[in-house]
């Protein structure tokens, strides 16, 4: 069985399908469609709002809604969703600090702990010591 949860709850409309595109290159992508003739889900779901999906009981996609629409098909009215995963929370994040003779995976753990602790970690111990400043302007 698969089913979108919203902000942790499952919209009031019928849920027709989702698909979920992930890259290494580029944040993941969520679209999903509903059959929504009273209008539930398009008035109940906002950008910004965290959207999680899954297929036979697995979470597969976890993300941030970014477009919500509404379309009209053949007298029929249906929400489409848009959303990335949380990884796009990355792509704009600054971070202002200095690191000296640290290892990659500590740099790695401290960046996500201290910028994005919803964030699960899984980061392999690597040996290799480095020296990064960051110095956004």
């Amino acid at each position: 069985m698969s089913y979108l949860l919203v902000n942790g709850a499952e919209p009031s409309g019928y849920l027709l399908s989702f698909e979920v595109e992930k890259s290494l290159s580029s944040a993941g992508r969520l679209r999903a469609r509903f059959y929504d003739p009273n209008g539930t889900v398009s008035g109940s779901v906002d950008a910004g709002d965290i959207v999680e999906a899954y297929a036979d009981g697995v979470k597969v996609f976890k993300g941030v809604v970014e477009n919500i629409s509404t379309v009209k098909r053949n007298r029929r009215v249906y929400t489409e969703l848009e959303a990335s995963d949380l990884t796009v929370k990355l792509l704009f994040k600054l971070a202002r600090k200095s690191y000296v003779d640290a290892t990659i995976s500590s740099i790695v753990d401290d960046l996500i702990s201290s910028y994005f602790p919803e964030f699960s970690k899984d980061i392999d111990t690597v040996t290799q010591t480095i020296t990064i400043k960051f110095n956004y302007k």
